[in-house]
């Protein structure tokens, strides 16, 4: 087996091991990868991460479908005070893995035919019909969570209590400038008064 790159929480399954049923993982990032993956996402820390994951196979076994549950512990800075915020995450995802050099799904290789020939703009494909490809017979679950977990930080987190900022709405009626018609309206009003 190929050493895969380095990333702050590794956790790898071999797709050879996973069985025809599903097959279960609760892994759980230590105190060190932790602290990595909290520099990595530019955040004060990362106290707890878990995750129940679900890796099934499909299409004739070709294909990993990954469910999972990840959980956090999060301390960022508010954005509005720089005080620490702590925020508690729970996200539900799913992903799909396939070793692309045993099969290219038949929806893939139709979007990037007519890409290739100009037929049509590159569209975004659902992950069932492009799933990622297997890099060296492995699924990293460990980094799998963690890209998830980052799109489930808030990007802006605030210390609960401060008021919301204004949203933008309708401009009113005083903030609006004159229109170049109402000044031709006063001036037409002004000379047909006199």
């Amino acid at each position: 087996m190929k050493k895969l790159p380095k990333v702050e929480w590794s956790f790898p399954v071999e797709i050879e091991g996973i069985p025809d049923h599903v097959a279960h993982y609760s892994i759980k990032a230590g105190k060190d990868e932790c602290a990595a993956l909290a520099q990595r996402f530019e955040i004060l820390s990362l106290e707890k991460l878990t995750a129940d994951l679900e890796l099934n196979r499909e299409r004739g076994g070709l294909v990993i479908h990954v469910k999972g549950n990840l959980r956090a512990d999060i301390t960022q800075e508010c954005v509005v005070t720089c005080e620490p915020v702590q925020n508690h995450i729970e996200e539900s995802f799913e992903a799909f893995y396939s070793d692309t050099s045993k099969a290219l799904s038949f929806a893939k290789a139709k979007a990037e035919h007519k890409a290739k020939h100009g037929e049509a703009e590159s569209e975004m494909m659902d992950e069932r019909d492009a799933p990622e490809p297997i890099e060296d017979g492995v699924v990293d679950l460990g980094e799998l969570v963690s890209q998830y977990l980052s799109l489930a930080i808030d990007p802006y987190p605030r210390k609960p209590g401060l008021p919301e900022p204004e949203q933008p709405g309708e401009p009113k009626e005083a903030d609006l400038p004159d229109s170049p018609f109402a000044a031709l309206k006063a001036w037409k009003d002004k000379t047909s008064s006199s």
